[in-house]
């Protein structure tokens, strides 16, 4: 009985030593795996702090928008420029239907240039003159 017991005690402790072991290597992997984590969080911010930048301070009127699964367009955001010429905060547009945010005189044009953007996948560029609310004679 010594001589099993001694044998359950000694692979008892050579399990608990392959365990102990097994912890230490996987919890080296997951502190590596942790630290690029956080330096691809640092990267991305850094990166969403410089299109958020380029989005603020361009002078070019920009539209984000929504694609709903009805096919529906919704303003997500858009920029200071298109606030000016809209005479309204981003922040009163954000989520509304492209209908109720757009001029209703402008409601066809802006429609169609965006599915003629998302259709060809690619930006596309136009000049028009428009009048706004806040702002007359305006060329996009």
């Amino acid at each position: 009985r010594e001589a099993e017991r001694d044998q359950a005690t000694a692979a008892l402790k050579e399990a608990n030593a392959t365990l102990e072991a097994r912890v230490e290597a996987r919890t080296r992997e997951l502190a590596r795996a942790n630290a690029s984590l956080h330096e691809s969080q640092a990267a991305l911010a850094d990166r969403e702090a410089l299109y958020a930048s380029v989005f603020r301070f361009n002078t070019d009127g920009l539209f984000v928008v929504r694609v709903a699964r009805d096919d529906a367009l919704f303003v997500e955001a858009y920029n200071p420029a298109i606030e000016i010429l809209m005479g309204k905060p981003a922040a009163e547009a954000a989520g509304r239907p492209l209908a109720e945010v757009a001029p209703p005189g402008l409601l066809p044009l802006l429609e169609g240039r965006i599915r003629e953007c998302l259709a060809a996948g690619e930006p596309i560029s136009y000049e028009r003159s428009f009048t706004f609310a806040a702002r007359r004679g305006v060329w996009a």
